[in-house]
């Protein structure tokens, strides 16, 4: 490598072990700004996570009297104090009454211990009866606890950040997005699913780059898992399994080492290695897979087309799921709630802010370094994504409740999972990278703030 070649690498170096600050310094000025900017209950069933997370600090709150006759969603109950300017007196100076659990109209019982409605909810209740204890006004406690809430995800991302070995830049774009950042700055479990998400996907980048299969790693994976399985929501469970692509591949290939090592000695026996694992047969078991996987997808595709009318229904209902709904409101169902709008009918962010950072995050996958040496692991990765998605859209499908797509705000639960693309295209044969990673980085920094208070902005300007 030359001295200008060095010259190139040294910065990209010294950005990349600075990512988590800079990622810290956003998420904390951005996640204030939309703590204490933001309507309440903005997020998807935001009167319910304040509920629950009031009944876990043992301040079951009647929000009758804050204009909220039911624990729904939506803003429209705060419309007339913004409009009239008495939201300050409404919701600061007014305090609060509390209330049994059994007098509510919905979550009238304190959710189970074992479940991840109950943890997700355990930092908000913290923030709740720290708010209280400041002033016990709805306003008070809900701004304390949501700027808590930014402090605890964001000081949790911030080491995860700074432990993963790759995929730096990833995570903090997806965790600067608005979804995520309006998820830390709420009461939300979202919030804390999207930190315990990032935190199983660095440990399994962190597992794919150790040099050995440690015991302690085996043990710490055990555990997390087993956490995930009682603790998180449901679909994040499909991160577990990447767990195990992560052992075969490594299995296997410290198989194949150890053969080539022995084959190696001598030149003869090289060449029979070679021959032996030729390109042609891999190509041939290559297409043997993918042919399996379209008999598996046209079997179920006739079995559900014979169960839900017809396999062209099936089809136009799950592209639905990704552009917009039947029902004549032009409000898209996953492209938009996915990273830019958390909640669309409310935020009225631009269409073109999602497309905007859907490129974004493929330009940040395509600049970072590649590090998987196994296909086995990031195509399996890929497969299992696809397969979150499909279990989603399944469930919607088969419920009598459904419309047949996946209907509603539904775009973040597959947010955190956006991380598992620096497995998929970290691969060592995926030849495109950017090769401009501080253009990047600004890039993001710039579209993570305009973004964010656009969020803000686009949602008080539909308010007033």
């Amino acid at each position: 490598m030359d001295l200008l070649e060095q010259k190139k690498k040294f910065p990209e170096k010294t950005l990349i072990k600075n990512i988590h600050k800079i990622y810290l310094t956003l998420a904390l000025l951005l996640g204030a700004l939309l703590a204490i900017g933001m309507p309440f209950f903005n997020e998807p069933d935001g009167q319910y996570h304040y509920i629950v997370s009031s009944q876990i600090a043992g301040l079951t709150t009647n929000l009758s009297h804050y204009g909220e006759q039911t624990i729904g969603t939506g803003v429209d109950g705060q419309v007339p104090f913004y409009q009239d300017n008495t939201r300050f007196e409404e919701y600061y100076l007014q305090k609060i009454e509390v209330m049994p659990n059994s007098k509510l109209p919905r979550a009238t019982e304190l959710p189970s211990v074992f479940s991840y409605n109950y943890v997700g909810h355990l930092i908000p209740a913290i923030g709740v009866w720290l708010g209280y204890h400041v002033y016990p006004s709805l306003g008070v406690m809900i701004t304390v606890a949501r700027l808590f809430s930014v402090f605890v995800c964001s000081i949790a991302m911030f080491f995860i950040i700074k432990r993963v070995k790759k995929g730096k830049l990833l995570f903090a774009a997806v965790m600067l997005s608005p979804v995520a950042m309006n998820s830390f700055a709420s009461l939300s479990y979202d919030a804390i699913n999207f930190v315990w998400v990032a935190m199983l996907v660095a440990v399994a980048i962190n597992f794919i780059l150790d040099e050995k299969i440690k015991i302690w790693r085996i043990l710490q994976i055990l555990v997390m898992s087993g956490l995930t399985v009682i603790w998180a929501k449901t679909n994040f469970i499909i991160v577990i399994p990447v767990f195990l692509l992560i052992f075969i591949g490594k299995l296997v290939g410290s198989k194949k080492e150890r053969k080539s090592r022995i084959y190696g000695r001598t030149l003869a026996l090289q060449r029979t290695f070679k021959s032996k694992y030729r390109p042609e047969k891999n190509r041939l078991l290559l297409f043997i897979l993918v042919f399996l996987a379209v008999i598996a997808a046209v079997a179920a595709l006739i079995i559900l087309g014979a169960r839900y009318g017809g396999g062209l229904k099936v089809i136009s209902l799950f592209l639905t799921t990704f552009t917009y709904r039947h029902n004549g409101i032009s409000v898209a169902v996953i492209s938009q709630s996915l990273l830019a709008q958390p909640y669309p009918e409310i935020n009225f962010v631009p269409l073109w802010l999602s497309a905007v950072w859907l490129v974004l995050i493929v330009i940040v996958t395509l600049s970072e370094e590649k590090y998987v040496e196994s296909k086995f692991i990031s195509y399996g990765t890929l497969v299992l994504f696809i397969l979150a998605v499909i279990a989603v859209y399944y469930g919607f499908l088969s419920t009598a409740a459904g419309n047949g797509y996946i209907s509603g705000v539904q775009g973040r639960y597959f947010t955190p999972l956006l991380l598992l693309f620096s497995i998929i295209s970290g691969h060592k044969s995926f030849k495109l990278k950017l090769h401009s990673y501080k253009t990047v980085v600004i890039a993001l920094i710039v579209i993570a703030v305009g973004s964010n208070v656009l969020l803000l902005v686009d949602t008080l300007q539909a308010i007033l």
